[in-house]
């Protein structure tokens, strides 16, 4: 069902709960949901799969007012090639995302010269995501 349309819209089927004496590793269940019918999200799925690991930092204190152009304009001169802030249900920005590199090497110099800049008078905290 996960991914199936319904009334012109799409499904999000989820496991809410584990099985009693059931093994299995909950990113293994996120990542078969995410991938269901070949309908969902491939992306979140090769998030979790690590396959970002050690290029991917997470940008904290970011001007309220940025959208996620804003966000990748500012790493551009690092080397940010796709930049994400979260919104919260009111469509507003929660101040923190991420950015994704195309190595390690530049994930790291962005941790080095943009943690602790000050942008629009807010400190940014930028640092290796640990989840991806």
């Amino acid at each position: 069902m996960h991914g199936k349309e319904c009334e012109g819209r799409f499904l999000g089927v989820k496991l809410d709960a584990y099985l009693p004496g059931a093994r299995q590793d909950r990113r293994d269940v996120d990542m078969e949901q995410d991938t269901a019918c070949g309908n969902g999200r491939p992306e979140m799925a090769a998030r979790r799969s690590g396959s970002h690991k050690g290029r991917q930092v997470v940008v904290q204190g970011i001007p309220f007012a940025y959208a996620w152009q804003d966000l990748k304009d500012l790493f551009k001169p690092v080397g940010g090639v796709k930049a994400d802030i979260v919104m919260g249900q009111d469509s507003r920005s929660k101040g923190w995302g991420t950015v994704l590199f195309d190595s390690q090497e530049d994930a790291e110099k962005a941790i080095q010269e943009m943690h602790g800049k000050e942008v629009e008078g807010r400190h940014l905290g930028v640092k290796l995501d640990s989840y991806a």
